[in-house]
């Protein structure tokens, strides 16, 4: 998942997911999230640090600093393994059904419930990676009053019988593109993705030449506890 406009600032509490009647095709994740989740993060957190400074030398301290935090978050989401590798130009249709629920939730607390659609100039390639090019984020919540990465470019937007903001900004090697919802929580979302596809090809600048390379839904957590329950989830891509 992406991460907040104040992931700097705000680490991960603790928080857990429970995904139910999940179909076969989708890997799920369900963990309690900490800052540091165990020994083997810790391990691997510490040997990335150096990296992470080389990676960012010249860019300032604050660059490692934000780049630390990101590698130290997680976040509990499903990912479509039949949902990727078609170019946007290629894709008739990309229905999806969520219903989900807080089943337990602190107060405060401040996270958001939300897809990420990742875009490449390749077929193939990993979340949150170098070769992404475009993080697509749909929310579906937003707790606490948390924001998306960048600002607002584009109110008043209606597609799939619901209304939206368009938030834009950079993060790492990709830019993210994140449609927050105006009127609430959308605990029962129903929707067609090229619907967002389409939209952002004629307004945002994104090429339909990209590639879907992943589709996720889940929850960003960064203070506070919430044991969120999926009802039934389903993503194609056609």
């Amino acid at each position: 998942m992406c991460y907040c406009s104040d992931a700097c600032s705000q680490t991960p509490d603790k928080s857990s997911t429970t995904f139910e009647e999940a179909p076969e095709i989708f890997r799920t994740r369900d963990k309690e999230v900490y800052f540091v989740q165990s020994l083997v993060h810790l391990i691997v957190f510490l040997l990335e640090i150096p990296i992470l400074f080389v990676k960012t030398f010249g860019e300032g301290p604050l660059a490692l600093v934000r780049k630390v935090l990101l590698l130290s978050a997680s976040y509990a989401n499903i990912i479509a393994d039949n949902a990727m590798g078609k170019q946007l130009s290629a894709v008739t249709s990309a229905p999806t059904s969520w219903s989900w629920s807080y089943e337990t939730k602190s107060d405060p607390i401040r996270a958001n419930v939300a897809y990420d659609l990742w875009l490449g100039a390749s077929p193939v390639g990993a979340p949150a990676s170098r070769n992404s090019s475009y993080e697509i984020m749909v929310w579906l919540s937003r707790q606490g009053g948390i924001q998306p990465i960048g600002g607002p470019t584009a109110s008043g937007i209606q597609l799939a019988g619901n209304t939206w903001t368009l938030w834009s900004g950079p993060n790492s090697n990709w830019q993210v593109l994140s449609f927050v919802s105006d009127t609430g929580d959308i605990p029962n979302f129903n929707a067609d993705f090229k619907e967002f596809f389409d939209y952002l090809v004629q307004n945002s600048g994104v090429s339909s030449q990209q590639y879907v390379q992943a589709i996720q839904a889940g929850t960003e957590p960064f203070t506070g506890s919430a044991n969120l329950v999926t009802h039934s989830y389903s993503v194609a891509l056609n």
